[in-house]
């Protein structure tokens, strides 16, 4: 006999459907400075979680940005600091390179703080620093996997990793 055929089903029901006045509520002018909110619909999905009493922005979650370390007084990063560890041999997290801040901003950056900027994704998530790269944006597996073990003893429950390699 051949194999059965599979269908994908997708059930829409009320909860799960706004209206874009709803999401309008969450197009600020800091929203509308990070054009990737609105290519992945973010306002829709706030409008969503709030519509169903669901934490709009990531409260309180912790996002491990596994990278160069994290510019902890940044306007963006600042009021979502959890905390960090330094897992290429140095004392701090702070970023000596950009892009641990630059994704860390990205994906919880401070929500109306005051500034003209941006916001991140998960505006009310904390961010867990685990500086695994020097600042030439370099390190080796085991610093990557010491710091991926850092974020997981810190509670975070996501793990971001932008990372390239040979290997």
């Amino acid at each position: 006999g051949g194999a059965a055929a599979v269908a994908t089903v997708r059930v829409y029901s009320e909860e799960w459907t706004v209206s874009s006045t709803d999401a309008d509520v969450y197009r600020t002018s800091e929203y509308d400075n990070q054009w990737g909110l609105e290519a992945i619909h973010a306002a829709e999905a706030y409008a969503v979680l709030s519509k169903n009493s669901k934490a709009v922005a990531g409260d309180n979650v912790i996002i491990a940005v596994v990278d160069t370390g994290v510019q902890t007084d940044h306007d963006e990063i600042a009021g979502n600091y959890d905390s960090g560890g330094n897992y290429e041999g140095g004392v701090d997290a702070e970023d000596d390179n950009g892009h641990g801040t630059h994704v860390a901003s990205i994906a919880a950056g401070v929500e109306g703080n005051g500034d003209s900027g941006m916001h991140g994704v998960a505006y009310g998530a904390k961010i867990f620093a685990a500086k695994s790269l020097d600042s030439s944006g370099e390190g080796d597996h085991t610093t990557i996997a010491d710091g991926i073990a850092g974020a997981i003893t810190a509670g975070a429950k996501v793990i971001n990793l932008s990372l390239g390699g040979s290997s």
